[in-house]
């Protein structure tokens, strides 16, 4: 039941699968928290595989 539900809202995200936390969310996390993101205020970073676009 669990693989069935994830596979009908994967099919709702443009990138078709649903977002893992370690593979997705981590990378962008540690960016934020590095020196390389000194320079970066006020942003909103949507990591949502694409659902948020327009379609």
């Amino acid at each position: 039941m669990k693989q069935q539900v994830q596979k009908q809202m994967g099919q709702a995200f443009p990138l078709g699968y649903l977002g893992d936390p370690l593979k997705n969310i981590a990378p962008a996390l540690v960016f934020l928290a590095s020196d390389a993101a000194h320079y970066i205020t006020g942003q909103q970073i949507a990591i949502n595989g694409g659902s948020a676009m327009v379609r």
